[in-house]
C-alpha cells in the first residue's frame, strides 16, 4: 500500500507527481488528487496503472496539497519513490513543503 501527502508552495508553472522508481510491478494502481487553496477544492483527480509515466497536474499557482494512494504488487527488489516537479517552466519555483510524507506498507 502506497500513500503519498506533498504539501507545495507553487509557482506560476504549476505542480506536477507520480509515484517513480527502478521497481517492475506486477500489478499497480493508484490514484493521484491536487487540492489548492485557490478553487478550495479538487483541482484534478486521475487514476493510474503504471508507474513512471502519466502525473497528476495542475497549473495552477495556488499553493496546497497533492495525494497520491493506492496499491502496488511486485515480485522482484527495486525502489519507489514520489516524483514532483512544476506542471510548466517558469521562474517561479514550485516547492515541497516540510511536514510532506510518503508511506509504504506490506500487506501480506
Amino acid at each position: 500500500k502506497l500513500k503519498a501527502i506533498l504539501f507545495y508552495t507553487a509557482g506560476a508553472g504549476g505542480v506536477q507527481a507520480n509515484f517513480g522508481g527502478t521497481v517492475t510491478p506486477t500489478s499497480i494502481a493508484y490514484y493521484g488528487q491536487i487540492l489548492d487553496n485557490a478553487s478550495f477544492g479538487t483541482v484534478e483527480m486521475v487514476r493510474f496503472t503504471g508507474i513512471n509515466f502519466g502525473a497528476v497536474a495542475g497549473p495552477s499557482a495556488a499553493d496546497g496539497y497533492i495525494r497520491l494512494e493506492g496499491l502496488i504488487v511486485v515480485t522482484t527488489g527495486g525502489t519507489v519513490t514520489v516524483r514532483f516537479c512544476q506542471y510548466l517552466s517558469d521562474g517561479a519555483a514550485s516547492s515541497v513543503l516540510i511536514n510532506s510524507f510518503f508511506e509504504i506498507e506490506r500487506i501480506s
